[in-house]
């Protein structure tokens, strides 16, 4: 019953306090009063809830973001409740905390107004999430290589109450299960533009290599052969030599590509349907330049299942051991591996898609003072 807050605390972002406390409380009861164990807990928001915390900016309800920001100063509002910027993502963090998933729903999704999908495909989306979170994976890939380690690196902000700072949060996926294992960097302030795009240095890109070699023998038994690094910053040389370090000792040593979503070239051929999924153009003996589609008509569904013209994706390889067609195909591979819905495959490999949402979450946890999971689960 959320009437006292959505009574009493009209102020916004004092709502949106209100609100976390509320669900953490009912989180701690549920975990201590059910029997047996609960695997995911299902949070539907009251819609008068949604009215009152929506940002002012978006058209629709964006789940009652607080913005993060690295503003010397603050709103007097937000000076008084620091601990978090992103109700959302905060909400994640806490249950990560108490080991359980969670899945928010907006009303809206229920009731299919203003869906932009129709039931069927709303069903099999949650369930398979569903399915992720509270038992077991949906499913893997077949035929790639078991003993390549896949690394998605993004950035994410820290901000608490007297510091700020940035830290790196990868995506370790292994293709054995598909599973995707969590790393949290080390914190830094960065070198270069920190407000657009830091850069490692050499012992920081090789911290990151080793917590990777680190976790995949836990985990395996043994250290990998190959390590594949995506990233969506251009890669430095400072940071190359760093990565190279730890690649350098491995059996088939490493690729390092630069994943750019933002590209202005489109394909348009001369039928009803848009350009094949898997179709690429570009420098492929030097991998510069490539533009690769990973969205697109698919021959074995004879259709394009997307709405709006399909927008490659610009590759730029600045180590590469393995032959070209090797590269394309896991990251094609890769876009087929995100278990938050039923698709044929995304945009992006499950490398960038899951570090840049993993980032989000992370950066809530500080505030807690523990230790992140590292399946993926808790954070999707």
């Amino acid at each position: 019953n959320l009437s006292v807050y959505q009574i009493q605390l009209k102020n916004y972002s004092v709502l949106v306090i209100g609100f976390l406390k509320l669900i953490k409380e009912k989180i701690d009861i549920l975990l201590a009063s059910t029997d047996p164990e609960i695997g995911c807990i299902i949070l539907i928001p009251p819609q008068r809830l949604l009215e009152e915390t929506k940002m002012p900016e978006f058209e629709t309800n964006h789940v009652f973001t607080i913005h993060r920001t690295f503003k010397e100063t603050l709103d007097d509002e937000l000076k008084k409740y620091p601990e978090f910027y992103n109700l959302h993502h905060a909400i994640k963090a806490y249950a990560m905390t108490r080991g359980i998933t969670t899945q928010i729903l907006l009303p809206e999704t229920i009731r299919l107004k203003g869906a932009t999908q129709d039931f069927a495909s709303i069903a099999w989306n949650l369930s398979v999430a569903l399915y992720y979170k509270a038992t077991d994976i949906p499913w893997k890939l077949g035929e790639i290589d078991e003993n390549t380690c896949y690394v998605g690196i993004s950035f994410y902000q820290e901000i608490e109450k007297n510091y700020k700072q940035m830290r790196t949060a990868m995506a370790q996926v292994f293709l054995k299960t598909g599973e995707s294992h969590i790393i949290r960097g080390k914190p830094f302030k960065g070198e270069g533009a920190l407000h657009k795009q830091p850069i490692l240095t050499e012992n920081q890109s090789n911290d990151i290599m080793k917590d990777v070699v680190k976790l995949y023998e836990e985990l395996s038994g043994h250290p990998p052969d190959r390590i594949v690094i995506h990233k969506t910053s251009k890669f430095y040389e400072i940071e190359i030599l760093g990565f190279d370090q730890i690649t350098n000792n491995l059996k088939n040593g490493g690729d390092y590509i630069h994943i750019n979503e933002n590209t202005n070239l489109r394909l348009l051929p001369e039928s009803t349907y848009p350009s094949i999924r898997g179709m690429y153009y570009g420098d492929t003996k030097a991998m510069k330049d490539v533009f690769l589609y990973t969205t697109g008509f698919i021959p074995a569904l004879n259709t394009y299942p997307g709405s709006s013209v399909a927008n490659p994706l610009r590759l730029n390889c600045y180590r590469r051991d393995s032959d070209f067609e090797t590269l394309i195909n896991e990251i094609l591979a890769l876009t087929k591996l995100d278990w938050n819905n039923a698709n044929f495959n995304g945009r992006m490999p499950v490398t960038i898609g899951v570090s840049r949402k993993v980032g989000q979450v992370l950066a809530e946890v500080g505030q807690h003072k523990s230790e992140p999971r590292q399946r993926y689960k808790y954070y999707m």
